[in-house]
């Protein structure tokens, strides 16, 4: 089974994480968006969730229309770079602990694991990312429903809207948004900021002969929100914004890198724990190869019991 998601800065890989699935955000532009509703066309891409490697292989196939087999990869060529800066901000003890682990058995099997940040990252990713989002959003729509829609206007939409995205977007999207995003300040994200997140990871790759990257796909399992604060869930005893299980996926989204998510774990009220893997862009295939050889030293997750407790 299989099913197609769309990301723009998590989409398909935080469902993944917390579903206990393989999920593929491809590098950007792989794909043809052509008839999928866009929130930023410039990040916005399709992709698979599935139930294994392969199954991702082939769907990005037959949507790519690469048909090369994955490479056989020996598990002691690999180098993977491991940053802490930024991608821990804000884990679970019961997420580092199993992220750890898994890490030991990585290097038991022979794998390189290279200690070393992406420069700049946060500093990066606050500068692009909300501000090519929400400057993007509207007009991206309204051309979306005038040449795909059927007659449904912006304004119909945002009348259905869930209750959450209608808050943030009432801030900085519709017509009048007190918070809503300058050309300025979308200008420089578009031509300084993600350009230069872009040759960063270049360089991270390149400078350090890494294979990938790989860090903890979320914050934590799947959260629960507070009753009195839909916004926020509990990680380690502390109230945080639910959105912090978005913040390790962004910045591959918007520098266009490949990322594949996929369990390793179950914590300990049987929710799935998830480590993701960025790879180098346009070299979707590699990423999936290695994603399948790293894949083979994780545990059998089983599939959620559909009795209620």
């Amino acid at each position: 089974p299989i099913a197609i998601g769309s990301d723009t800065a998590a989409s398909i890989r935080v469902p993944a994480a917390y579903t206990g699935l393989f999920g593929l955000r491809p590098s950007t532009g792989r794909y043809d968006n052509s008839g999928v509703a866009p929130l930023a066309p410039t990040l916005d891409t399709i992709g698979p969730l599935t139930r294994s490697v392969d199954d991702l292989a082939l769907i990005d196939s037959v949507l790519s229309d690469d048909f090369n087999e994955l490479a056989a990869i020996e598990l002691s060529s690999l180098r993977l770079g491991v940053p802490s800066e930024f991608f821990y901000d804000g884990t679970s003890s019961e997420l580092k602990s199993a992220f750890d682990t898994y890490l030991d058995s990585l290097r038991n099997a022979g794998v390189t694991l290279v200690a070393v940040d992406l420069q700049d990252a946060a500093a990066l990713n606050d500068a692009a990312l909300y501000p090519i989002l929400f400057y993007e959003t509207h007009p991206s729509i309204v051309e979306f429903l005038a040449s795909w829609g059927d007659g449904t206007s912006f304004e119909e939409l945002y009348a259905e809207i869930g209750w959450d995205v209608k808050a943030i977007w009432d801030q900085l999207v519709i017509d009048g948004a007190p918070d809503a995003i300058p050309e300025e300040v979308y200008r420089n994200a578009i031509d300084v900021a993600r350009p230069e997140l872009q040759a960063n990871y270049d360089a991270y790759f390149s400078d350090n002969q890494l294979s990938a990257m790989i860090f903890p796909a979320t914050a934590s399992a799947a959260p629960f929100a507070l009753p009195d604060n839909p916004q926020e869930t509990i990680i380690d005893d502390e109230a945080v914004s639910i959105f912090i299980n978005d913040h390790n996926s962004s910045p591959g989204a918007l520098a266009g890198q490949p990322g594949v998510v996929f369990p390793i774990a179950l914590n300990s009220i049987g929710l799935p724990l998830a480590v993701s893997l960025d790879g180098k862009r346009n070299e979707d295939r590699e990423l999936l190869a290695i994603a399948k050889s790293l894949s083979a030293l994780i545990p059998t997750i089983p599939a959620p019991s559909l009795r209620n407790q």
